[in-house]
């Protein structure tokens, strides 16, 4: 008997915890046969646009989606090579092993950070000092631009200078 029934749309796709350059997609996993089995591939596509059915063709054709699991699993991926400070639109649909689609999916939206985001950083310490100490900082960080990270010192007692120091590393 032929298959005529084809996968379920995703109606949960969602767009988040974007960079200056990606952003990651979530969904749960349809079926092959609507809302059951596993389904054979996905076609995951963006735009500046809202993506619909009748501008789907021309959504730029994402690469690297992941296999479908079977229906009702969590499923994501990481779409790159976006720009920084613009707002994307993502949609989908799922074919199963006879060339069934689905249809197309709930659309989802991000925008990518500027390039101009402040590093994060993720540890800080401090430490009393008097005349004659010398002291080493340990910082660890993560910057979303790569740019070098700078430091100084606040509240330093009368006559007690500070330097600025720049630092740094590779992504």
């Amino acid at each position: 008997q032929t298959d005529t029934t084809p996968p379920a749309s995703v109606n949960n796709l969602s767009a988040g915890s974007p960079t200056t350059t990606s952003i990651t997609l979530s969904w749960t996993a349809p079926g092959d046969d609507g809302s059951t089995g596993t389904a054979s591939s996905y076609d995951v596509r963006y735009s500046t646009s809202t993506i619909t059915s009748a501008n789907w063709a021309s959504a730029a054709q994402v690469s690297g989606e992941p296999a479908p699991q079977v229906a009702g699993s969590s499923q994501s991926m990481t779409v790159s090579g976006l720009n920084s400070s613009t707002k994307y639109y993502f949609a989908m649909n799922t074919s199963d092993e006879a060339g069934n689609i689905s249809g197309l999916s709930n659309i989802a939206n991000a925008t990518t950070l500027s390039g101009n985001q402040p590093p994060v950083l993720t540890t800080i310490g401090s430490k009393t000092v008097q005349e004659g100490d010398t002291l080493t900082f340990v910082v660890n960080a993560s910057d979303p631009n790569n740019d070098p990270l700078t430091y100084s010192a606040t509240g330093l007692p009368s006559g007690v200078t500070f330097a600025s120091q720049t630092f740094s590393w590779a992504p």
